[in-house]
Formats: structure tokens, C-alpha cells, sequence
């Protein structure tokens, strides 16, 4: 799907109270290696959400850097297979999938989940997208209009990023 079809299916289903408050905007850098992008949300704005390529592989990069400089290297094989099953190739792939999720938990994104995130949460119920266990999934369901009032005030979001849109939105309706 184009990100300007995406944009407007996701503009469509925000809150009356957030309708032209809240914007998802979109580039990609063509000229860079591998064309990388950001994605980002405004509300007001302010930028409350960011997924950037280029700043989450700089983050990643220095800790995975950090994480892995006293990790033995991988033995070379002429069979790829056995470097491939290696512990040392195991332990380096448990070490990036960990700083991945950590980057991931302090708000660090890469755009393709914000963009798959968006792509799933569109053929969701509103049901669904509240209990998802993707954060990003769940947040966009805080500002989604399917989301009532009363169901609204009992969330007890527990990722910032989630609490964050809890936030926002219960403020644009006047709950707070």
C-alpha cells in the first residue's frame, strides 16, 4: 500500500477531538545508501512519535559495538553451515535480537515497524489493536476512534509509548 493511501486510512480513523491535531508524515532519503527513512507523528505540532533508520542503526551500532567487542569471533568454515550453527555466532545473534528490543523499549524505531505496525493495526479490530502485544499497535489504539470514553479511562497502559497516546488523547477529550 503507498504511504499516502496508508496516511489517509490512519488520518480517517482518529478521534473527532484529534482530527487535524494529530499528522503522520513520512521521507526517505534516496540519495543515501539503501534509501533510508523516517516516519514520524506530530500532534500540535510536537513530535510524539519518531522512527528514524539513520538514528536507530547509530544507537544500535555503538551498543551492539560495545556489547560484542570481547565476544570470541566466529571460526571460519568453508562450510557456511557450520559457521552459521557456531555458539559464537549464536551468542552474537542473541546479543543483537536483545539490543534490538532495548532500543526498541526506549523509543528508538526503525521505520519498517512503524510502517508494518501501521499496516497491521488498519486491518484490526479496534478489540484487537488494544490488546496487542506490539506497543506501537496499542498506541495508535488510544487515538483511534473506535476507542470509547468510558473504556478510555480505565486503560492502565503500562509502555511509555502507549501512555503517552493514553495521555494525549484523554486530554483532547477533556478527561484530564
Amino acid at each position: 500500500m503507498r504511504f499516502s493511501q496508508l496516511k489517509k486510512q490512519f488520518e480517517q480513523r482518529l478521534a473527532n477531538s484529534l482530527k487535524g491535531k494529530v499528522k503522520l508524515y513520512a521521507t526517505v532519503y534516496r540519495k543515501a545508501h539503501d534509501a533510508p527513512s523516517k516516519v514520524w507523528l506530530m500532534y500540535e505540532k510536537e513530535e510524539i512519535l519518531r522512527a528514524d533508520d539513520l538514528a536507530f542503526q547509530v544507537q544500535f551500532n555503538r551498543q551492539y559495538e560495545q556489547d560484542t567487542k570481547d565476544m570470541p569471533k566466529i571460526p571460519y568454515n568453508e562450510d557456511w553451515r557450520v559457521m552459521f550453527a557456531s555458539p559464537e555466532r549464536v551468542q552474537r545473534v542473541e546479543v543483537y535480537e536483545t539490543i534490538e528490543q532495548q532500543k526498541m523499549a526506549a523509543g528508538f524505531y526503525e521505520s519498517w515497524t512503524v510502517y508494518d505496525a501501521l499496516l497491521t493495526y488498519m486491518n484490526l479490530s479496534i478489540e484487537e489493536a488494544f490488546m496487542s502485544t506490539n506497543p506501537l499497535i496499542q498506541a495508535f489504539s488510544m487515538i483511534d476512534y473506535r476507542l470509547g470514553k468510558r473504556r478510555l479511562i480505565k486503560v492502565q497502559a503500562k509502555h511509555p509509548l502507549v501512555q503517552k497516546f493514553h495521555r494525549i488523547r484523554c486530554q483532547a477529550e477533556g478527561l484530564i
